[in-house]
């Protein structure tokens, strides 16, 4: 592997004497963006990991622009990668929980490029993408890689089928291309070859310097941290002949090559293993490195390394990257945003733009299996509004307590704020008020698919949860007075309400209602059911499940 990634550089090296004497290159870049799935940052080499991890990512790194903040909106891949797609944050673009899916109305960032005259290519092995959940929008060329019985193909096969789809070198370059390529390992079920395993197996790991508990809970933690890293040392090995091949074909050198990765994973940091579970940093921060066209010394990458110092959400990547590359780019952000009424100066405040792709506050949030929070930080300020399955405010201060494990007694009044306009700007859907006096105890139940809720932070809630039962979700719901819930729903989706032990009644979802002190309003438009997912194949069920997103 030394020995590639030197011919790689003396590869760069020739390239660059050849474009100098003969004619110059195409004056419209390429785009790679090569995402590693589950890879958290305090992993990789590059970014201070102690372990072998990533020798041909900190390689690529030297000639390329490291942001050591950059953070994802959501810790689970199909609502943070939809955030990378539309420029926008979850309470936007809406692909929330397990039935969240794109919206046709929604603009990509493939979409934009392909109007520039960019030829659209996405590969990808995790069913969370596939084009039922609208995300292939704006591709003209969007293909799920998988092999049936297994949970996904390895980086190393992806990257293989990728190059046999290439024409060959000698066939003249269809014009400017955008490959979005998405590996999956290090996700679980961590089942790399023993090469790559063997590195780790008598080091020490991450874990002895945190963990205070039970020897044979150590040991699990242990092996699944040495399993992780070996499957990062796998995907960095396909990483490395991803640039050599984009070396080989001269296609490196001016073009924009950027790696970064949906969300992290935790190892019992906080009671869970897995991700989607919560809102933590080693969840959110993500490895962000980007190489510009003519390099980390060249005039973007100049621009580049003046932004990254900033906390940069990952969803400024296409604004970023559009911005530096045509003066005419519009914030993609905002266009997504449009429906929620407010002014751009006020959505600029926390939505990436050209101009301001950090913004002064970053936002995270997700709803999966019955948990859901949102969160907002401000340097080492950190809040956390969990709305299921127990309301509670989490205040962090990250410069005294970088592993989060101990919350302060009280939030910040100013996050506090902060959150509550978050809440007010995207209410669509259902929202209902305990009007009465007295605690409210009721049930709700969504004809179909229940696609979300929100709690109005800081409200007193007794309780919220979801129950599953033969397919169907039920919301249980015990609000104080004044107490709010907001539920999203489709066009035509019926709702079932049980107050009490009183029988079951349909919700008016057109004037809204009132009924035992509790109000009901419709606020603003639903969405569309025209343009619900198909069934779920039995081929993306059982990989669902391999991936433990599915029960």
């Amino acid at each position: 592997m030394l020995k590639r990634s030197a011919s790689r550089w003396l590869w760069i090296g020739i390239l660059g004497l050849v474009s100098a004497c003969g004619p110059q290159a195409p004056p419209t870049p390429h785009i790679f963006v090569y995402l590693i799935d589950t890879l958290r940052a305090d992993h990789v080499g590059c970014y201070g990991y102690d372990r072998p991890t990533t020798p041909q990512i900190d390689a690529f790194a030297a000639d390329a622009v490291r942001f050591d903040r950059a953070y994802t909106s959501s810790p689970w891949t199909r609502p943070a990668v939809a955030s990378l797609f539309t420029g926008a944050p979850p309470a936007i673009h809406g692909v929330r929980g397990r039935n969240g899916w794109a919206e046709p109305e929604l603009r990509t960032w493939a979409e934009r490029l392909r109007d520039r005259g960019y030829r659209t290519i996405g590969r990808f092995a995790n069913g969370n993408l596939e084009d039922r959940y609208g995300l292939g929008q704006g591709f003209d060329d969007y293909v799920f890689e998988r092999e049936k019985g297994r949970a996904y193909v390895s980086s190393l096969e992806l990257h293989a089928r990728w190059v046999k789809s290439l024409p060959g070198t000698n066939e003249e370059s269809e014009g400017p291309q955008f490959l979005y390529l998405h590996t999956m390992d290090p996700h679980i079920p961590f089942r790399a070859p023993r090469r790559y395993m063997r590195p780790f197996v008598r080091l020490e790991v991450p874990w002895q310097r945190w963990f205070r508990g039970d020897p044979k809970v150590g040991e699990s933690i242990r092996i699944d941290i040495n399993r992780y890293d070996g499957e990062i040392r796998q995907n960095d090995d396909a990483f490395g002949r991803f640039i050599d091949e984009l070396v080989r074909r001269g296609w490196y050198e001016n073009s924009w090559v950027v790696l970064v990765a949906d969300h992290g994973e935790e190892f019992r940091e906080h009671g869970f293993r897995g991700h989607g579970n919560g809102l933590w940093e080693n969840l959110l921060r993500v490895p962000l490195i980007i190489h510009p066209p003519g390099g980390r010394d060249g005039e973007m990458g100049r621009r580049l390394a003046q932004l990254a110092e900033e906390p940069l959400p990952v969803h400024a990547l296409a604004d970023l990257i559009g911005g530096l590359e045509w003066p005419d780019w519009q914030p993609l952000g905002l266009e997504n945003a449009r429906w929620t009424g407010l002014s751009p100066e006020t959505l600029a405040h926390w939505i990436p733009t050209p101009d301001r792709p950090a913004p002064p506050i970053r936002r995270a949030s997700f709803l999966l299996d019955g948990r859901a929070a949102m969160m907002i930080a401000q340097g080492d300020r950190k809040l956390i509004w969990q709305e299921f399955p127990e309301a509670k405010w989490i205040s962090i201060d990250l410069s005294r307590d970088p592993m989060e494990l101990s919350p302060l007694a009280s939030p910040d009044p100013e996050l506090v704020a902060e959150m509550k306009v978050w809440y007010q700007s995207v209410r669509r859907g259902l929202e209902l008020r305990n009007a009465g006096s007295d605690t409210l105890s009721l049930r709700l139940r969504p004809e179909g698919a229940f696609r979300g809720a929100h709690l109005q932070p800081g409200d007193r809630v007794t309780s919220a949860r979801q129950e599953r039962a033969e397919g169907q979700t039920t919301l249980v719901w015990r609000a104080p007075p004044g107490g709010r819930l907001l539920l999203e729903r489709d066009v035509d989706q019926a709702w079932l309400l049980q107050i009490g032990e009183d029988p079951w009644i349909e919700v008016d979802q057109e004037s809204g209602t009132k009924v035992k002190g509790l109000e009901i309003q419709v606020l603003g438009s639903a969405r569309r059911t025209d343009a619900l997912p198909p069934p779920m194949s039995e081929d993306l069920r059982a990989q669902l499940e391999a991936l433990g997103y599915l029960d």
